[in-house]
């Protein structure tokens, strides 16, 4: 997290604890850790979908299927 390309803000660290008990409404924690995010907390709900967007935004691809529809975990969290 001390390297140049971090700490310029051109990557993000994302964590994301896929566990889901069969008696959970299926929430899962997603943590992003970057340079510009200090104590930042997205209440909207996003889905594996939001991911998805994120990675072909930032490949400068057309999002897959249901994605094209869906936030980008990136403008969630203000990292676009």
């Amino acid at each position: 997290m001390a390297s140049p390309e971090y700490l310029s803000g051109r990557h993000a660290v994302v964590v994301t604890f896929d566990e889901v008990g069969h008696d959970s409404e299926g929430n899962v924690l997603t943590t992003v850790v970057a340079p510009k995010l200090r104590g930042s907390v997205v209440d909207a709900p996003l889905s594996h979908l939001a991911w998805c967007r994120w990675m072909t935004d930032l490949e400068g691809a057309p999002a897959l299927r249901d994605a094209a529809s869906a936030t980008s975990l990136g403008v969630a969290f203000g990292l676009t």
